[in-house]
């Protein structure tokens, strides 16, 4: 099915709480990235990943880490029998 994946060092951004709620009236599966406590995201989200840390710095590069290995993860279930993109070389 269709979801909506969001980033947020807060977990409190407005816009995205409202795509948020608007996606669940949808249907769709929600998948929070957040920082602190987790913010609002936290109890809107289907999933949500807290970076437990008042560091913007650390919550991005968290954010992107985690990111990454989710995009792997879907494009290898997508890929089927070719496997996982990471650490294969990819001909230009």
């Amino acid at each position: 099915g269709d979801g909506l994946i969001g980033l947020s060092t807060s977990g409190n951004s407005a816009n995205l709480i409202a795509a948020f709620v608007k996606a669940r009236e949808m249907g769709l599966t929600t998948i929070g990235f957040s920082g602190g406590d987790g913010g609002k995201m936290t109890n809107i989200c289907d999933h949500c990943l807290v970076v437990p840390t008042m560091s913007v710095h650390r919550i991005q590069e968290c954010h992107v880490a985690a990111y990454h290995i989710l995009w792997d993860l879907v494009h290898t279930l997508l890929a089927g029998d070719r496997g996982s993109a990471l650490g294969k070389d990819v001909a230009a």
